[in-house]
């Protein structure tokens, strides 16, 4: 707020967000965490009018920079699309969701998004806990992508076991979801399920009622060494096989 009332005029306000985006190296973390709270500290109107005049001066890389900095928001990825498919492609394969109280459409967009990016995890960890509010479809494809795709950086966003169970219990409880689809889940988190109050009810039902089931999903995280498709289930093995090529699912929480 200090830092605010000091730097009044747009002009110099735009002047100041380019001598920061020129500092890099060592210094840069920090000089983002202080872009950050500059932009925070500016009302939508001001924001949107600085940055987009700021990115009219400056690279992709600062752009780019320059909008990750800025309030993880649906008026910042409005303001985003006014610079390209690049820059927006840029922004949401490098960007650090908040877990901020996002409205209805923010959380469809952001999800989507993230999800367009090959960031599963990212978006799982920017919704939890609202998983009432996150639509079926979306649902069932963050803990599927969560737990199939294997293309975020080792170690970044832990999926806690609690929450796990907790989005599983959310989706097991709607309309539309078929046992299967549950059991298939719990199958591939079956290690953080574990002595949860989720548990596992509907695997360990498919699995009575049908052991070809039970080989069917162990199918699903193996390779076939003729390097065939096994049918009926090849389509989920595939998925799972280009993710994981080991036979133990039920790893990428903890990575």
């Amino acid at each position: 707020s200090s830092l605010i009332s000091t730097i009044r005029d747009k002009g110099a306000r735009v002047v100041f967000l380019l001598k920061c985006l020129s500092i890099a190296d060592r210094l840069e973390e920090r000089i983002d965490s202080c872009l950050r709270g500059f932009l925070r500290s500016l009302d939508d109107n001001s924001r949107d009018a600085i940055v987009e005049t700021a990115g009219g001066a400056a690279d992709a890389d600062r752009i780019a920079r320059l909008l990750r900095c800025a309030p993880f928001t649906r008026d910042t990825w409005r303001l985003l699309d006014r610079f390209g498919a690049e820059i927006r492609e840029r922004y949401w394969s490098e960007v650090i969701p908040d877990q901020n109280r996002h409205s209805d459409e923010e959380m469809i967009e952001l999800i989507d998004r993230l999800l367009a990016a090959k960031r599963p995890r990212a978006a799982f960890n920017a919704v939890e806990p609202d998983w009432l509010r996150v639509k079926t479809p979306q649902l069932k494809r963050l803990l599927l992508d969560s737990a199939t795709a294997n293309t975020e950086p080792k170690g970044n966003y832990y999926l806690n076991p609690c929450s796990i169970s907790e989005a599983l219990g959310a989706l097991g409880r709607r309309a539309g979801v078929a046992p299967d689809e549950m059991a298939r889940l719990e199958f591939l988190y079956f290690d953080a399920l574990k002595g949860s109050k989720q548990g596992v009810p509907n695997l360990e039902r498919r699995i009575a009622e049908s052991p070809m089931f039970f080989v069917q999903l162990l199918a699903a995280v193996s390779r076939r060494d003729d390097g065939e498709e096994d049918h009926p289930n090849g389509r989920l093995r595939t998925r799972i096989a280009d993710a994981n090529s080991r036979t133990t699912p039920c790893v990428f929480w903890n990575e």
